[in-house]
């Protein structure tokens, strides 16, 4: 059997630049992923802005289900 050095080299020359390829397909990927997402939410505001939203506790709803449906269909929320 006989071992072509050109073949070889043609072989490590395409596995090196496949995954040079790949490392920069991914690191690209992964800037775009976190460039798109959205930012927190929840976080806390910064500077002057306020978080004005508290949610109630349920002990704190006295309304039944039948008034909770009615005021959903009146009001629409």
């Amino acid at each position: 059997m006989i071992i072509s050095l050109r073949k070889c080299w043609s072989v490590i020359q395409f596995l090196v630049l496949f995954v040079m390829l790949t490392v920069i397909a991914v690191t690209l990927y992964r800037w775009a992923a976190e460039w798109v997402n959205p930012a927190n939410p929840y976080a806390l505001p910064h500077g002057q802005a306020l978080k004005v939203f508290q949610a109630d506790s349920p002990a704190s709803d006295y309304r039944s289900m039948l008034e909770r449906l009615q005021w959903f269909y009146w009001m629409g929320e």
